[in-house]
């Protein structure tokens, strides 16, 4: 079992109450997965926040970042995380989008 840490920032952090999420994997899992695991074990809803709630998709507004690259780049909502990989939430004007 290995850790991943989420690391909101901006107003994301404000909303949430603090800084970073801890979650518990076992492996590597997508990282739509992973914030399935949040919302269930931390007690934090990030996914109201992250989803558009008619496409399941990542809201425009939010950059999400797994090892500095945009997960857009990558796979989406299926960009692998595992133990160890940096994960940074932020919405996008925060990150010049």
């Amino acid at each position: 079992m290995g850790e991943v840490v989420l690391h909101l920032v901006g107003t994301l952090r404000l909303e949430f109450r603090g800084a970073a999420v801890k979650v518990e994997i076992q492996g590597s899992v997508p990282f739509r997965q992973l914030l399935h695991l949040v919302d269930a074990n931390a007690g934090r809803d990030l996914s109201k926040v992250i989803f558009d709630p008619d496409s399941g998709e990542i809201l425009p507004a939010i950059a999400i970042f797994v090892n500095r690259v945009n997960v857009r780049q990558l796979q989406g909502l299926n960009t692998l995380v595992g133990e160890g990989d940096e994960v940074m939430i932020m919405r996008a004007d925060m990150a010049g989008g």
